[in-house]
């Protein structure tokens, strides 16, 4: 037979399915064994694609395979995947693949073979070996295996999580998870299992926590053979619990003994024959009795002998004896024992059985009442003084019940009762309150039938207290006023304690004091809120524009309190109430409304110039000579006039207009009045407008300082600089004095001041000279810097940024000095103490004596701009600087020209002999 003639049979009878696939895994044969593995003819398996065959969870690692094959030529793969048999089952097959696309014949060669059986076998091992494995895990008892070497080799993880152990317990040394204390125990406990095979009794050890906190394990060590060798399986059961358990049990017993011998009551036990069979130390303390030596004899006979009075006490007739007897709990009061000395002792007892396997006697508890009966007796003496206290309060008094009978009253509340017309026993004890307050008449209806609704209240529990004042007319005299108060019972029978305060007195004095509150107290005119009420009253009741208001503020009034005293500042501001309610007509309202501010309120005037004529008559009395004491002085006023046409005007819009308007008084040169109008709100807004943009260059930090040289006329060099205030972007503010005018006015000038100095510190400590020494620094002051802080706050701003004090100067002007002449010189004299120059600025603008400059501490004098602009080569006006020069020259003083512009103007500074100057020119 030739080859081909036995090649089918072969393939036919191969107990593995040979298939041959295409390129793209179509089938060009399949023998035989296809009818066995799949349930199929070899016909039905050629032309088709078998990867429909493969269960889904196998198709991507089958396919993923059969395409790295295709990549290899000639090589070859081996893959496990399920296939559907013809019957729905599911059939492992085991294949080796083979590339032989360039071989014939041409494709895949696979050899498949059926391993259900072997798959399912494996199955059933891996469930044993799962159920094994999950017995382990899941004992709730730790499991381990240690070695002859004393190592552990296995570890549940129950063992883990009861030692609270990181990470795997395998070859730790099982030493090393116990007390050092119980090691050796367990140790020998493990070695006498691995080594001489015998199962060791267990112990108890303390195993180690990760977490520090005692655990207590029971450990059982058997036999065991681990990778065919001697080893030891331990089993440890946590007993923290349980022995905690045990300790709990324990000391309950142990705090029960100590509550029966440390409870303050009595507590003895009888037998059913009497005979004492327990005493706790509080009943042997009470009845000074031994506990050891009365046990076993009888109650009745130890301490129940006897009734109170002391006749005996037959046993028959004793109470607890037939509890004892009877079984039947038992209680009572005020019961007498008797001490081991004969004296009697009150007390409160409780029987109560006992029953076991039947009755077995009884628990007597007492405790001693004699405290008790004297706290009685007390409060009877108590009650009587109570009653005593209660008719020693002025006050009225009465106590109602829940109903609101009256069962109690004091001696006030009878008195005044009867001081009324009234009778004791028609509104004493057993009276009710409300029926005496429905008999009230007339105009103090309303507050008796007040009193009885919150009564109610209080009775009712919906109000914790109650109190309301009300009034009393009592027949032929005047009101009385009272404050009725109700306070309740805390009892479990309610009721409340009702009081009549008199508050007469009060109340006038009340009115008083609102006369006070809408008053001045200083000249008694009307203030503020007095003053608006009434215009807020005039502007809701006018029928046409009648309505002006004056607003006046005194000038420079501040130099009177500073420079006579604030007593006469007092005195002056009473005779200007006086001169104002002179000058206005009867019906006009004057008042007060801070400081030495004054609003005149006119009602009714015909015409607005009425107004003007009176502002007038104000401005002719205020310039007539004030005298108090002997000082002598005149003073002027700003008043601003605010006319009410505008029918939607407000109290505070007419006052503020008022006010407004004063200040464009001021601005006029004062000592005048101004009318409110468009263009004065207009100025007002600006300036507000303007005071607005500051505060925001203030609180962005937009402020900066720019430095002026101040330079030797003679050769130009720098000697020096003076910082002036500068802002960062356009903005709507004037020139830098009139913006220091207005933060003066607004009152951020000590804030501005404040950083202009920091900084300006800041910065020169930066500029040095060729010697390494920092330029001199000028930085000047306004008045309102002049103050007893400025000296601290140079010095401390000095030392903050490291620039020395010796080459500070603080430049000021003779205007800002003279508002307070005294304080100025304290401050002036304590910065040059700190080694800080002085400069009077703009000297020769104002009208400074020689007097002034000798008293001023004073290190230079700085030329006015203007007299610098007037120079002009070879003519005679320059007398004024050659003055101020030589002036200088006599006083010590270091002269500073200001406003050089030009270098005929330096020129001719420097041929009069001033040295310094400073200006555009540089």
């Amino acid at each position: 037979m030739s080859p081909e003639d036995w090649h089918d049979p072969l393939l036919d009878a191969s107990f593995d399915l040979l298939t041959v696939h295409s390129r793209d895994g179509t089938v060009l044969f399949a023998n035989a064994a296809s009818r066995r593995l799949l349930g199929l003819e070899p016909e039905e398996l050629i032309g088709t694609n078998p990867f429909r065959l493969l269960h889904p969870d196998d198709r991507t690692d089958v396919g993923e395979a059969m395409v790295r094959l295709r990549d290899q030529p000639r090589g070859t793969h081996a893959f496990l995947g399920r296939v559907r048999h013809r019957d729905g089952s599911w059939r492992w097959l085991e294949v080796v693949a083979t590339n032989q696309l360039d071989q014939d014949p041409h494709g895949f060669v696979l050899c498949s073979r059926d391993v259900s059986d072997r798959e399912a076998a494996m199955e059933a091992l891996r469930a044993s070996e799962a159920r094994h494995r999950d017995l382990v895990a899941g004992a709730p008892f730790g499991m381990g295996v240690v070695d002859a070497d004393d190592v552990v080799r296995f570890a549940n993880p129950a063992a883990g999580r009861m030692l609270v152990a990181p990470g795997d317990l395998t070859h730790v040394p099982v030493g090393q998870l116990v007390h050092s204390d119980d090691r050796e125990l367990l140790l020998t406990a493990i070695r006498r299992a691995v080594r001489e095979r015998q199962v060791a009794d267990p112990v108890e050890c303390r195993a180690l926590r990760a977490d520090g906190e005692p655990l207590l394990v029971r450990v059982s060590v058997v036999p065991y053979v681990w990778e065919d060798a001697p080893a030891a399986l331990v089993i440890a059961e946590d007993v923290t619990a349980l022995r905690h358990a045990e300790q709990q049990r324990r000391i309950s017993d142990e705090q029960a003994r100590l509550l029966l011998e440390s409870s303050a009551q009595g507590l003895v036990s009888v037998d059913r024959e009497d005979r004492l069979t327990f005493v706790n130390p509080a009943a042997a303390r009470i009845l000074g009795l031994d506990p050891e030596s009365v046990l076993g004899t009888s109650a009745h006979d130890v301490f129940h002998h006897s009734r109170p009075d002391g006749t005996p006490y037959p046993a028959s007739e004793c109470p607890l004896q037939a509890a004892a007897l009877s079984g039947v709990p038992l209680s009572g009061t005020s019961e007498c024992l008797w001490r081991s000395d004969g004296t009697p002792v009150p007390v409160d007892y409780q029987l109560t059985p006992v029953r076991g396997n039947g009755f077995g006697g009884l628990v007597m508890t007492f405790q001693d009442v004699s405290d008790r009966l004297r706290a009685q007796e007390l409060v009877e003496h108590h009650t009587a003084f109570l009653h005593a206290v209660l008719d020693a309060i002025p006050s009225q008094v009465a106590v109602v019940d829940a109903d609101g009978t009256m069962s109690a009253v004091n001696h006030a509340w009878t008195a005044f009762s009867e001081q009324s017309g009234g009778r004791s026993e028609d509104t004493g004890p057993g009276v009710n309150f409300f029926a005496v307050c429905d008999r009230v008449k007339g105009p103090d209806r309303a507050g008796a039938q007040a009193s009885v609704s919150g009564l109610r209240s209080v009775l009712a529990g919906t109000l914790s207290t109650y109190q309301q004042d009300v009034v009393c007319t009592p027949p032929g005299s005047d009101p009385l006023h009272f404050s009725f108060r109700v306070v309740p019972l805390e009892t479990s029978e309610g009721g409340a304690v009702l009081g009549y305060d008199d508050i007469t007195e009060r109340k006038r004095f009340e009115l008083l004091s609102s006369h006070r509150a809408m008053h001045d107290e200083l000249t008694g005119l009307p203030n503020r809120a007095l003053l608006l009420d009434h215009l807020e009253h005039a502007l809701r009741e006018r029928t046409v524009n009648d309505l002006a208001l004056l607003f006046i503020d005194l000038d420079h009034f501040k130099l009177v309190n500073d420079g006579y005293g604030h007593h006469v500042g007092d005195e002056v501001l009473r005779e200007i109430g006086r001169r104002l309610l002179a000058a206005v007509r009867p019906s006009d309202t004057v008042a007060r409304l801070s400081g030495d501010e004054f609003v005149v309120l006119c009602e009714r005037l015909p015409f607005v110039t009425e107004a003007f004529r009176l502002a007038q008559r104000l401005l002719v009395s205020f310039a007539q000579p004030f005298s108090v004491g002997h000082t002598h002085f005149t003073l002027s006023a700003s008043i601003g006039i605010a006319a009410a046409e505008d029918r939607t005007l407000t109290a505070d819009k007419m006052l503020r207009a008022a006010d407004q308007a004063m200040f464009e008084a001021k601005a006029r040169g004062r000592n005048q009045f101004a009318l409110y109008d468009d263009g004065v709100h207009q100025r007002s807004l600006k300036r507000v407008e303007q005071a607005l943009v500051l505060r925001r260059l203030v609180d962005s930090d937009r402020l900066t300082v720019h430095y002026q040289p101040m330079v030797d006329l003679r050769d130009g060099r720098v000697t020096g600089v003076e910082a002036l205030l500068r802002w960062r972007g356009g903005s709507s503010l004037p020139d830098p004095v009139s913006a220091l005018a207005l933060a003066d006015e607004t009152g951020m000038l000590g804030e501005i001041g404040a950083r202009v100095l920091n900084q300006a510190l800041r910065q020169a400590a930066t500029f040095l000279q060729a010697d390494g020494s920092v330029l001199p620094l000028s930085v000047n002051l306004a008045a309102k810097q002049l103050n007893a802080l400025l000296v601290d706050t140079v010095a401390a701003a000095a030392e903050a940024a490291h620039y020395p004090l010796t080459r500070l100067t603080m430049e000021v002007t003779e205007g800002s000095v003279m508002t307070d002449v005294t304080s100025s010189l304290g401050v002036l004299r304590g910065l040059q103490q700190l080694g800080v120059s002085i400069a009077l600025d703009d000297f020769g603008a104002g009208s400074s004596s020689l007097a002034f400059l000798r008293d001023l501490p004073l290190d230079s004098l700085k030329i006015e701009g203007g007299f610098v602009q007037a120079l002009s080569t070879g003519t005679g006006d320059d007398r004024i600087i050659r003055a101020i020069i030589e002036l200088g020259r006599a006083l010590g003083l270091r002269v500073v020209a200001e406003g050089v512009e030009s270098d005929e103007q330096r020129s001719r500074l420097v041929a009069l002999g001033c040295h310094s100057g400073q200006g555009f020119l540089f």
